[in-house]
């Protein structure tokens, strides 16, 4: 029984990332190309091929390993990270693929943020307060990643969109983690910045610099759930 009440969190988490890539990532509407976009030079894989064996693979990793550090937190928690550790898992596994954050898609994890979060509040000890923290949390890290991209910082306007689920699901934990969660995510894209910076001016990459943000923002929430 012990074994199975491990092992259900993650099962959904992947079930719901690899759903979510299979299912609703191919039908989105491509990006219109613009003059303004800093890759002219580079072709994007089209959504409707993204469901290959390796994403799936990665998707999948990724819903589970999420899905694990559910099994950390209360049980009362689950409605809203299992959202986070499954749709929200293919939505940056196609900014990992793309350095698209799909508008739809952010729109549709967002909701499901939204629903997961009520039921997370209703099953606290205290809606009402419990509700407004998560608010809270999902505004202020809205907040601070719009000052980011308006100060020009090479953030994607994507980015700002991410960052009230994830500071919802921190804030669920209560604010230490959120600002672990806020702290290590920046941290983890400055060093996968500097990474892909390096590896590029000895590999040339028609993406130049340019690289996805966003996993490194959604795993700065797992490691802070896990740190506190």
């Amino acid at each position: 029984m012990d074994l199975l009440a491990i092992l259900a969190p993650p099962a959904a988490a992947a079930t719901l990332a690899l759903g979510s890539l299979r299912l609703l990532v191919p039908l989105l509407p491509e990006p219109v190309p613009s003059q303004d976009d800093p890759t002219p030079g580079w072709s994007k894989p089209p959504y409707a091929r993204l469901a290959c064996r390796r994403t799936l693979a990665l998707t999948g990793a990724a819903g589970f390993g999420a899905g694990l550090v559910c099994t950390t937190q209360p049980s009362t928690q689950l409605p809203l990270l299992l959202v986070l550790a499954g749709p929200t898992a293919a939505l940056v596994v196609t900014d990992h693929e793309t350095t698209y954050l799909p508008l739809w898609l952010t729109r549709f994890c967002g909701a499901l943020t939204l629903l997961g979060g009520a039921a997370t509040s209703l099953l606290s000890d205290h809606p009402t307060a419990f509700g407004l923290q998560l608010l809270a949390g999902a505004l202020a890290a809205a907040c601070f990643f719009w000052l980011v991209w308006r100060a020009g910082a090479g953030l994607g306007f994507g980015d700002v969109r991410l960052a009230p689920l994830l500071g919802a699901g921190a804030a669920s934990a209560g604010w230490p983690c959120w600002w672990a969660a806020l702290l290590l995510g920046t941290a983890l894209g400055a060093v996968v910045g500097l990474g892909t910076t390096l590896w590029r001016c000895q590999h040339p990459h028609p993406l130049g610099s340019t690289f996805a943000y966003g996993p490194s923002l959604w795993l700065g929430l797992w490691l802070g759930l896990l740190l506190t």
